[in-house]
């Protein structure tokens, strides 16, 4: 349900850091305890009488006593009591710019006599998050409680790509067994599966119409299938042995972008006849990553040469070049109106790009590894990224700030998705687990456990049943 229709008294915060949350009125609704000369609560300030909770706009919820040793949960479980929320929402408290965390005892909290609370209701994540492994299998969770719902098996090899269809009914999944498989969501079966590489595969995804599968692999071709019956229609040969990927040009997707076997150099390959439509050089070294616009006009190309260039699909002319980045560029993505550009690099940095002019609008700073990927929040003001120094980071696209850094992770934080409402992220970690964490207040909510090897990719299901 869109959170504009709810309790106008429920809000969308700014993401805050690790332990904050900012109040809507931009300062404090309550105040901490008086601390004595050792940093602890002074006696008298330790039995919490009269504790006020507020909602957002200020309204008192409710008011009671508090002991010292009682822990926020009570509190929740008051709160809950009184003004329940929507099945479709959550809970939190604040005490100022502090969030609360359940299992804090009231000293532990700060809280005193007077104290006030603020409670604030959020939207739950989508009900299931899918991920996939180094140990041959995928998985479908459930965020509610983290059980496995569903075990994706029948590979021979790692899990490198995964993707739902757009009803969610399907899951994708390519392999380093050399094939790509089709499954039942729901049931968990293989429905169709897809072979004839000879190597691992770097990537499979969907027609726009889902009615065609294109595999890119290490053997230096693409491969184009027929959804219903498994068999394939095209070969498409001479890609990069070093950046094999391919993406099909939207809207009509009669086109597919791919790296070339040139050194420093992608095409435009018609999917019918084979035939290259047209070629994209001016790198120096070989490409990693290729991104079409929405549109289909222009093409992003990222290389080892530490830029990232764009190009005219029609014409093949190189309209911009954006430089900044000290190392080599791992990927970059169009903002969803193509008005920005978001790189990241080896460099441990990932820079915002002016499409138009190629100026760099801000560089975003604070990881300490190399990047392995960045994306921008649905409505497109937020910028997420994770690294090989095992978090994620929350960043404001208008001012650079890092909001929020996602820690918890032992190892390389592979992958990150927003949730449909950007109020969520689930990360993808080679610690083996996927973590789901909570914009509004930072926190991790939920470890998704069970796989017995790295993790490359977790992602949110599109549905929302």
């Amino acid at each position: 349900m869109d959170s504009s229709t709810q309790d106008p008294e429920r809000i969308n915060s700014k993401a805050p850091t690790d332990d904050t949350v900012e109040s809507v009125s931009g300062g404090p609704v309550g105040g901490h305890a008086n601390l004595d000369d050792a940093g602890l609560p002074h006696e008298q300030d330790s039995i919490c009488s009269e504790l006020i909770v507020r909602s957002v706009s200020g309204r008192e919820l409710l008011k009671f006593e508090m002991g010292p040793k009682d822990i926020i949960r009570m509190v929740m479980d008051k709160v809950i009591n009184a003004t329940p929320p929507s099945d479709n929402k959550r809970l939190y408290l604040a005490n100022g710019d502090r969030v609360l965390q359940e299992s804090e005892t009231a000293t532990e909290a700060g809280l005193c006599s007077g104290s006030e609370i603020t409670a604030v209701f959020y939207d739950k994540p989508p009900p299931k998050v899918l991920t996939i492994s180094a140990d041959s299998t995928a998985r479908l969770f459930d965020t509610e409680c983290g059980t496995c719902m569903q075990i994706f098996d029948g590979h021979n090899g790692a899990i490198l790509t995964a993707a739902f269809s757009k009803d969610a009914s399907l899951i994708l999944t390519a392999s380093s067994d050399c094939t790509a498989k089709l499954f039942d969501a729901q049931k968990g079966t293989c429905s169709q599966y897809f072979t004839g590489h000879s190597k691992p595969l770097t990537g499979a995804c969907f027609s726009p119409d889902e009615s065609e599968i294109l595999t890119t692999s290490y053997d230096n071709t693409a491969r184009l299938f027929d959804v219903s019956n498994g068999s394939c229609k095209r070969v498409i040969s001479g890609l990069s042995v070093a950046t094999v990927m391919a993406v099909f040009l939207l809207p009509d997707a009669k086109l597919i972008l791919a790296t070339s076997l040139e050194n420093g150099s992608a095409k435009l390959i018609d999917k019918e006849s084979g035939d290259c439509k047209q070629s994209f050089h001016g790198h120096r070294k070989q490409l990693r990553t290729v991104a079409s616009s929405p549109d289909g006009k222009t093409v992003l190309t990222c290389s080892r040469d530490n830029t990232v260039k764009l190009f005219d699909t029609e014409s093949g002319d190189c309209l911009q070049t954006f430089q900044g980045h000290l190392k080599p560029v791992g990927r970059a993505i169009f903002s969803s109106d193509a008005t920005q550009v978001l790189s990241v690099s080896d460099d441990c940095s990932a820079k915002l790009f002016d499409t138009k002019s190629g100026k760099c609008i801000h560089s975003l700073y604070g990881h300490i590894s190399p990047l392995y990927m960045a994306s921008f929040s649905p409505d497109g003001k937020k910028v997420l990224t994770t690294s090989v120094d095992g978090t994620s980071k929350l960043f404001d696209a208008s001012n650079a700030q890092c909001e929020c850094t996602f820690k918890g992770h032992k190892l390389a934080v592979r992958s990150a998705s927003f949730s449909p409402d950007g109020k969520y992220v689930v990360t993808a970690s080679h610690d083996r687990s996927a973590k789901l964490y909570s914009c509004v207040t930072g926190a991790c909510e939920m470890t998704f456990t069970g796989h017995t090897q790295a993790l490359f990719l977790a992602a949110f299901s599109p549905d929302a049943k």
